[in-house]
């Protein structure tokens, strides 16, 4: 080009502020204004291949291939390119340039990166979507680096050559689906398309999960799609996550079945409560309706429990779960045992979800009513004796050492001892099944004479005892034993027999902590065994505390016993 030419066209791009050149079809600058050079930080020297190399490297395709396939059709079209240059971002325009030659030059001017364009295809470029362009008329995909990552190859790859058989390389399961859509989109059939697909990864040796959205972005004449375009996401690990959540679902789903709990979750906002199958039966419900109104629930509960079990349910929207045991009136007037629990699912305004579990309880709480009779049961028969159905020593010894625990200085504990006179020859003589009758009868009188407010124990054998207190004041045992003897004196009858006995009674009373209940039992199986040896049929009473006031006593026998 002649000397004054290139200086003509230096002074005309001079005049323009934004960087301005001339290239050729191969990006070659032919000239270039101050702005241009300052850009680029050096000189431009004419005929350097700037744009061609640049554009290469940032397009994977020569600038001359790419100007060929814009199809410029007048010098008012334009294109506009996105290129890396000193590690900037730069847009720019571009249009045909007449020079007057067989050789079209081009005019290209550096734009704003705020055009809307322009940011489109900054964000293209960067963003891991991928991103692709199919020509349905040349039947060529044209897409961006990461479509190519997605699957595999590398940037420089033609995908057109590489993988001309595309479908191949799709999930055997996947593929018809996909040919499907795609095929009948280019027919024309759809405008829009979505797919999750799986596709090979020609590196890591893997399948990737593709989420493929695609629309006709433009029609030919005859109303046939031109250009179709679309993105693809690699969506691997969110399946990876929705597997494991389907895993997870399924194996609560199960325990929930093997468990029979049945499932709730209350929507605060709409006030409606879903249940599921396992819930309605529990329940009693026959019409299968799985969503309710909000207070279906609370119509069920006892009603002796209503107001506590509500009262939990009002703790749960601040934080506290829900763990309550009730009873139910079902829809058929079954009472049934009922554990709930549950935890409050907040939403983003201040209502949320309950969501929880009820279990019917009812064979446990049952099974645990069984349990503690039997275990009541126990107790009892182990404290008392099974034939005469009194306390026996084990119940004693307990209610003494409990006595011992608590008996103030001035309380008073007492013990009567009885022994039935002439019980062993009644025995003897009419039988073991009379003597355990007579056991029986004897007892019963024992409990009815010395009331409630005594404990009245069959030590073994013909051997029973009373026990008194504590008490304020000193128990005076004379009046008592003396109606025992009278009574004891009557025949006893039992079946055919009229048996004859009588009963000697022996008394020890002690006061304050100095209770010793085994000295206390030997106190007064001495004053029983006096009154056996004065005769039977007679009281005796000893006096187990020195300070205690002195008892009437007989002068022939020990000072201790009256």
């Amino acid at each position: 080009m002649e000397k004054s030419k290139l200086e003509d066209r230096y002074k005309l791009l001079q005049m323009l502020q934004n960087p301005t050149a001339v290239v050729n079809a191969h990006g070659d600058v032919r000239a270039a204004n101050d702005a241009f050079s300052a850009l680029l930080s050096t000189n431009i020297s004419y005929e350097a291949s700037v744009f061609g190399e640049t554009f290469k490297n940032c397009h994977n395709v020569s600038f001359h291939s790419w100007v060929l396939d814009q199809e410029f059709g007048s010098t008012k079209d334009s294109r506009t390119i996105v290129l890396e240059l000193d590690d900037a971002t730069q847009a720019f325009s571009i249009c045909p340039f007449e020079t007057g030659s067989q050789n079209v030059e081009f005019l290209i001017e550096r734009c704003s990166l705020c055009d809307a364009d322009i940011r489109l295809q900054y964000l293209l470029r960067h963003l891991e979507h991928g991103i692709w362009d199919y020509d349905v008329s040349k039947e060529i995909f044209n897409v961006t680096n990461a479509w190519k990552r997605m699957r595999g190859f590398n940037e420089k790859d033609d995908v057109n050559e590489e993988d001309p058989n595309w479908l191949n390389d799709i999930h055997p399961e996947d593929r018809e689906d996909l040919q499907g859509l795609f095929e009948g989109q280019i027919a024309g059939e759809s405008r829009k398309l979505e797919l999750q697909y799986r596709r090979w990864h020609r590196i890591e040796k893997r399948w990737v999960w593709i989420l493929c959205q695609a629309g006709v972005m433009q029609y030919s004449s005859d109303g046939k799609p031109r250009h179709i375009v679309g993105t693809d996401t690699d969506i691997t690990e969110l399946k990876r996550v929705e597997f494991e959540l389907k895993q997870l679902h399924n194996k609560t789903r199960l325990a929930i079945a093997a468990s029979e709990m049945g499932l709730f979750e209350f929507d605060y906002a709409k006030n409606k409560v879903f249940w599921d199958d396992r819930m309605l039966e529990i329940y009693g419900v026959k019409d299968r309706e799985n969503e309710r109104e909000g207070d279906y629930w609370a119509s069920r509960i006892h009603p002796d429990d209503l107001a506590e079990t509500l009262s939990k349910t009002e703790q749960v929207q601040v934080g506290v779960d829900l763990n309550a045991d009730y009873r139910i009136l079902r829809t058929d007037g079954e009472t049934r045992y009922i554990r709930s629990k549950a935890q409050f699912i907040p939403d983003a305004g201040d209502k949320g979800m309950l969501i929880g579990v009820n279990i019917d309880v009812t064979d446990d709480v049952e099974r645990s009513k069984e349990l503690e009779q039997m275990r009541e049961k126990l107790v009892y028969e182990s404290r008392h004796d099974s034939l005469t159905g009194l306390a026996n020593r084990r119940l004693l010894d307990a209610k003494l050492d409990e006595i011992s625990a608590s008996m103030d200085d001035n309380e008073h504990v007492g013990i009567l001892s009885f022994d039935l006179d002439h019980f062993k020859a009644a025995n003897d003589r009419f039988g073991h099944a009379v003597g355990d009758d007579l056991l029986r009868q004897a007892a019963t009188l024992l409990a009815e004479l010395c009331g409630e407010k005594m404990l009245v124990c069959r030590l073994g054998g013909d051997e029973f005892v009373a026990l008194s207190g504590p008490q304020k004041e000193k128990p005076d045992f004379a009046d008592l034993a003396a109606t025992i003897i009278r009574r004891f004196s009557s025949p006893f009858s039992v079946g055919d027999h009229y048996c004859k006995i009588g009963v000697s009674v022996g008394s020890a009373v002690v006061s304050g902590k100095e209770l010793n209940k085994d000295a206390l039992l030997v106190e007064a199986d001495r004053a029983l065994y006096a009154a056996k040896a004065a005769g039977r049929n007679c009281f005796r009473e000893l006096v187990a505390n020195k300070d205690l006031e002195t008892p009437r006593h007989d002068p022939k026998r020990p000072a201790s016993i009256a």
